[in-house]
Formats: C-alpha cells, structure tokens, sequence
C-alpha cells in the first residue's frame, strides 16, 4: 500500500449536485440511471453507448460505502457523483468483480476520494499477466490517459475464497467459485436481500467477451451461482434481472460449446463454424457481433490450442525451448491411434505415429523429431533428429542414473544437450495427495482397524447368554488385541512434508483444510506455498520433532537417497505417522521397521518400498501398523486426463517452438 501513498493528499469531496432520480424498484432503468433494489442497496446502469462503462452497486453501510466494481476512470467519476447524491458516507472500498478495462482501471479514482481496492487474488495474476499492456492500449481515451500512470493500480486487498462485509446492518459476501469469464471473478451476494452482483459472469444481452475466460470451467461457476437464494441479479452489462439470468447464461455457453464441438467432429475450417453453429432460443439475446471470438475461443479451448485450464492451476512452469526452431515432422507417441490423432491436431503438420513396441519405434526413430512415452536407450541412440523426449512419470531417475549405481541412466540423453527431457511432474500431485490423506485418516479414525476386525471370522458365539451373539458381535467393534479404537483429530496437528513441488504442494493445501499447520523442506520457495512455511532441506532434523506427520514427497536424486535413515526417525515425535510416496530409496526400511516397533513411529502408509515388489520375507508385512500399497498412488482417471492434457499442450508448443512446460535439469534430477 506504500506504493500508492502519494495519492492520498488528493482526496476532496465532490458536489452533491442535484438530488439523484431513482428508477422504482422493478423499474427498467436507462444506462446512467439508478435503481433501488432495497434498502441501502444500489444498482446504477452503466453508459455502453457513449463510455463503453460497466454497471455499479453500491451498499449503504451504517458509517461508509461499498462500490462494486470501479468502471473506467469516467465511469468511477460518474458513480461518485451518483454516490453523493444518495449518502454523505464515505466510500472506503471499491471491489473489482475481475479485471478488466471498464471494471478495474478506474482504482486510482476510487484510492483519490478514499476506497481501498478490494479483489479476488486472481485479479492480482490476472494484471501481472496483461499489464501494462492492455493500459497503454487504452491510453487513447482521455479518462485513462488522465491518470498519468502508466499502468493500472491493483487491488489492495485480496482474499483467496471468501471476504464478509458485516456491521450489523448490511453484510455483503465477496466470493470466488473458480475461473469464467476471467480467472479472478468475484462475486457480491447480500443473503439477506437476495441480491448477486455478478460482474460479467453475467450479463443481460450480448456482452460476453471470452477471451480471458474458460468456457467449461464457467458453466460450473454458474451452475454454483444458481444453489443460492437469488431474488434479484445485478449484471455486469444490460438491465437488472432476476434468477432466470443465470440459467440464460449458462444455456448460451452450454449452446455455443455444444454447436462448436459439433462443428469440429464434421471437419468443419474454422471459417465455416461461426455459420454452423445455432443457438436456440431462449438464449437468443446473448449472441452479438462477438460470436465469431466467441466461437473462436471455444474452438481453442476444445482443440488445445491453448493452455487448459486444469493444467494452469498445478503451476507448470515453462522451461527452455528446443535449441532448434525447426518445424518438427514427425512425432512418436507411444499410446493409442485416437490419442494420437488428438495430438496430431495441434502438431502444427507433423505427422504423429501410435507406435506401441520398441521394435516399432526402432524402425521410426531414426527421422524422428520426438518421442513421448517410451525412452529407453536404444530409442535415444537410434534417435539422430531427436530434439525432445518426454518421460509420462514424474520420476526420471532410471532415465539420468540419480538414483545410485544400479540405474546408470541413458548415457546419450545425458550427453545430449539438443534433447530436451520433459515429464509428468505435478500432473499426479491430486490423486496421491489423496492416496496420503487415505493413508492417514485410515490409521487416525481407526478405519484400518475396524476393515480387519470385519474381515476376520465372526468369533462363536457358543454359550453367549440367549444364544443371539449380541456379545461376540461387540468383539467387531473393538481393535485387534483388545481396547477401544484410537480416534484422533487431525486438526491443530502439524504435517511437515518433504519435497514441497507437485504433490508436496497438493498434499499442503489439503492439510490446510483440515486444520493443519503445514511445515515442508525444498531447496527452491515455490510460487504458491498452499499455506505451507517452507524451509532448506537442512532444517530437516530441526523440524522433525515439530511434527505429528511426516510425509515424503521428494524426488530421488543423490541428495534424497538415504535421506531418511536411523538418525530422521530418531528425531521424530514419538508417536507421529509416517508416509512415503516419492521412492522406496530415500527411507532405510530396516530403520522404519526399528522405529515402528519401538513405537518412535506410531503408523506408517507407503506407496512405495525399496525393492519392489516388497518380497515376502520383509518384516513390514508382519507389521499391524503399516499400510503397503503396491506403487498405484500415482494412478487415478484425474491424473490420466492430466497426463494427457500435459502432452498435448506440449506438442503445440513444440510445433511452434515455445519453450516445453516441465523441462527437467538433468543435472538436478528433476
């Protein structure tokens, strides 16, 4: 907030002015006019025609005013103005239902006559992403230019889900339910009035620009929209209405997806689908002059020829491009034909071969520009025009030889700087975050316990009083060797996880919901901590007593193997749980085995055991307090999807030579 300081000097009061006219409740309202939709609750019509402005609410506190959405800077002059003609309260926030031109880019305004800017954290990457850019374009309006910055004040104050106006008067909710028309939409809802202000989630007519949004994730957002109690909507654009605009909405999108799809499955060019593509009534009213974008972009979004949403949201990072920018002509994936035509869509004219064994793909590779799914080093060796590999698996040890000596990896991968190896990483953090909290919830809420206590024969019931087996049956409920379950809360407890990337940070955001205090080791601070307090892997000994959980979720690299040994499990909590699902290879199992009978380490889950399969001789079978789970964590219809998806996101990059996501440092390991 510092950074905008200087501003503050420049607050004034505007005039009064005539008294505002007010359009009755129910009324239709003209652009620049304002209705009363309840008591201290406004809505004011913004000008299309003339300034391209959004519409307004605002919300009569008992000692200041809530704005919705600040318009451009003559639209947020405008609302003022309106403002004062209605209360002499102060205006002390304005929130930005997104980010665009005519809902954010009047926040200086608003900051000169006292509100603070309030916004969905999305709208803080949303701006990082397209300022300055889309400013200075706008610097052909005077109200912009005026300004004399150079690029647009963000918000002020952001909240991750939810954000509660309440002064026993008035209670607004300012929410988020996910990405639509942008990826940092907000919501203003008054549960008392019944009254969504909706920014342009919604709109009344043919308004909808799409460019920054994603069309599938939107409809959900609606669907959502449509649980609460609405008796009146207040839409970015066109006239107020009623619930009914939701529906409306979403019927249009659902329409447009469903004609585009279509289109593309008859082979349609992009240039006949606007033509093709009908929408039916009653969602009519939402087609304007935009259709042919709006067409477009769901084409995009339905061919891949741009980053899917669902991959946007695990934090892919792009790494260095293929040192040549040559057009590829020829790609192996080593998968199924229908994936591969897929890929062979947004391959920018390469041809894509589904080629399923080695044999096969020994007698293509020679010629070929990559190869996806199947590495092995004669594939490498036979590969002279390969310039990228791609590994479907997060791990990439067997690949580079980081793991010890008994997988010295592909010495011409390794020695090959012109190939780029990318893999699977992050794409399976949600489904083995899942398979770490099966684990642990399975141990605490006795649900490992209670399986087996079902599974075994039912103890005879010979001479039990009344012969009904009603005291045999109560043995059911009782653990293994006597004495009640052990329930524990996870609340208030604290998780420190090992390895804070894909599944370290998935496994963190869960954690969170439950209540945790989240603790993890990494020797890089990531973007997006999901509320974890990251520390270098050297504070590892330090934190280990701290902790209730410990979980690895490394990758195996000659500084994780052996890293957690007799000295890790000595310095943990008596009594804390333990779960592996990195590598068998970074935990001694004779030093767990030691700890789980002294009961250092009260339970453990692992996905993963050094050597795999476990043989039968190992004493972790014998164990009660162990989960073995034969490496499947990373399996799950999400993750095959993601998988997927990643694939082919980085073939459309490749085609034209922009730097692949999920590049590997062979040098790192990861």
């Amino acid at each position: 907030m510092r950074r905008y300081l200087w501003l503050l000097p420049l607050l004034f009061s505007l005039s009064l002015g005539a008294a505002l006219a007010l359009v009755p409740p129910g009324g239709r309202s003209s652009p620049g006019e304002v209705v009363k939709i309840a008591e201290g609750v406004y809505f004011r019509h913004g000008e299309i025609a003339t300034e391209g402005h959004c519409n307004n609410g605002f919300v009569v506190f008992k000692e200041f005013v809530l704005a919705i959405d600040a318009n451009f800077p003559s639209g947020a002059e405008a609302c003022l103005r309106d403002i004062r003609k209605v209360t002499d309260k102060p205006v002390r926030f304005v929130f930005d239902t997104h980010h665009h031109g005519d809902h954010a880019y009047g926040n200086p305004v608003w900051l000169r006559n006292g509100a603070i800017p309030v916004a969905h954290e999305g709208v803080l990457r949303e701006m990082a992403r397209l300022e300055p850019g889309r400013w200075r374009d706008s610097m052909n309006r005077a109200d912009v230019k005026a300004t004399g910055l150079d690029a647009p004040l963000p918000p002020m104050i952001t909240f991750h889900d939810r954000l509660v106006l309440d002064d026993g008067t008035m209670r607004v909710e300012l929410f988020h339910l996910g990405a639509a028309h942008t990826r940092g939409d907000g919501f203003a809802y008054l549960p008392r009035e019944k009254i969504l202000f909706t920014g342009d989630v919604v709109v009344n007519g043919a308004f909808n620009f799409m460019g920054d949004g994603s069309t599938e994730s939107w409809v959900e957002v609606i669907r959502n929209l449509e649980r609460l109690a609405v008796d009146t909507l207040a839409p970015g654009h066109g006239d107020l209405g009623g619930k009914d605009l939701l529906a409306g909405q979403r019927g249009f999108i659902e329409s447009l997806r469903k004609g585009v799809g279509e289109a593309i499955a008859k082979g349609l060019p992009p240039g006949e689908i606007a033509a093709a593509v009908s929408i039916p009534e009653p969602f009519g009213k939402w087609v304007g002059r935009s259709l042919d974008g709006q067409v477009g972009k769901v084409r995009s979004e339905l061919l891949g020829l741009e980053l899917p949403l669902e991959l946007e949201r695990l934090g892919l990072r792009p790494g260095p491009a293929p040192a040549s920018k040559e057009k590829p002509r020829k790609i192996i994936y080593a998968g199924d034909s229908a994936a591969a035509q897929e890929l062979e869509a947004v391959a920018g004219g390469a041809k894509v071969l589904a080629l399923a064994s080695d044999e096969e793909i020994l007698r293509e590779v020679a010629d070929a520009d990559a190869v996806i799914g199947k590495i092995t080093p004669e594939i490498v060796a036979a590969g002279k025009r390969l310039r990228w590999v791609h590994s479907l698996s997060a791990g990439v040890e067997q690949y580079l030889g980081v793991g010890d000596s008994r997988t010295p990896g592909i010495e011409a991968l390794k020695s090959r700087p012109e190939v780029v190896l990318t893999n699977g990483r992050r794409c399976h953090g949600p489904n083995i975050a899942d398979q770490v909290f099966a684990y642990l919830l399975a141990f605490t809420r006795g649900v490992k316990r209670a399986i087996e206590a079902r599974a075994a024969p039912p103890p005879s019931t010979e001479g039990v009083g009344g012969g009904n087996g009603r005291e045999a049956d109560l043995d059911l409920w009782k653990a293994s060797g006597g004495g009640p379950i052990p329930r524990i809360d996870l609340t208030g407890k604290t998780l420190l996880v090992i390895g804070q990337g894909g599944i370290g940070s998935e496994v963190a955001l869960r954690a969170k919901a439950f209540g945790m205090k989240v603790l993890a080791t990494d020797p890089d601070v990531p973007d997006d901590l999901r509320g974890a307090e990251v520390h270098p892997p050297a504070d590892l000994t330090r934190l280990l007593p701290a902790a209730d959980v410990v979980v690895i979720a490394c990758p195996l690299t000659p500084k994780t193997r052996g890293l957690f040994g007799a000295a890790q499990f000595a310095a943990m909590k008596p009594g804390a749980y333990f779960i592996n699902v990195a590598r068998g290879r970074v935990m001694d199992p004779d030093a767990l085995v030691e700890a789980l009978r002294g009961g250092k380490v009260r339970a453990a889950g692992l996905d993963v055991t050094e050597p795999e399969p476990l043989p039968d001789s190992s004493p972790l079978w014998k164990l009660e307090n162990v989960i073995i789970t034969p490496h499947s964590a990373g399996d799950s219809d999400g993750s095959k999807r993601r998988v997927r998806l990643l694939v082919r996101e980085n073939v459309r990059r490749f085609a034209l030579g922009e730097p692949l996501l999920n590049v590997v440092d062979k040098e790192k390991g990861y």
